[in-house]
């Protein structure tokens, strides 16, 4: 990687921190570039203004948090020799993605997802990241699919979306803040992917 991307990594990672930790609003050029060392005019090789470096932070974040979900589930169905065991795989990400400690990833991509409503260029962003992560999960599904794991008429991307939609749209029931309420939502999602499949 050239000195110039894992600077405008090292930016992106600390805006990303602020934006995290204090808010969209609270994200000033001056304190980004204090918190890596570097002046805040040399912001201005990387980022035309603030609003496109806010662009790209959220559009950064949404890119990690995203993988977090989608990049296990690749190798474990290229590995899998069953039908049984391509179930197995999936129910257990949706287990694991369920976990409470996942609900703040849940919640980032909500905020992502709602400030690509009003800025088209974080929205183009989105749609491009979405598809190039998804990518290697559509291949895999189309591998069950082939091997009979999936059925025909099912598109593979279509059923990719479903599945982050599920995982992401969990902060539903999360804000609802009722234990029985989300487990009951989380089996339901379960068996009704599970039912989908078999």
């Amino acid at each position: 990687m050239s000195a110039k991307s894992e600077m405008r990594i090292r930016i992106l990672d600390e805006a990303v921190r602020i934006i995290s930790s204090q808010g969209e609003r609270s994200l000033r050029l001056r304190d980004v570039a204090r918190g890596i060392g570097i002046s805040e005019p040399t912001l201005y090789h990387y980022f035309d203004n603030r609003d496109s470096l806010v662009v790209a932070a959220l559009a950064h974040r949404y890119r990690q948090e995203l993988s977090a979900t989608i990049d296990p589930f690749v190798p474990a169905v290229r590995k899998c020799t069953s039908k049984p065991e391509f179930i197995a795989i999936l129910q257990k990400v949706y287990t694991d993605s369920f976990r409470p400690e996942r609900t703040a990833i849940r919640m980032t991509r909500a905020e992502v997802v709602t400030s690509a409503f009003v800025r088209e260029s974080l929205r183009d962003e989105i749609k491009s990241i979405m598809m190039e992560s998804l990518a290697p999960s559509i291949e895999a599904l189309q591998i069950a699919r082939e091997r009979g794991w999936l059925p025909s008429g099912i598109d593979v991307r279509a059923f990719a979306l479903l599945n982050l939609s599920l995982i992401s749209g969990r902060i539903f029931p999360e804000i609802q803040d009722d234990p029985d309420l989300l487990a009951n939502w989380d089996a339901l999602a379960i068996s009704a992917v599970t039912a989908l499949i078999s």
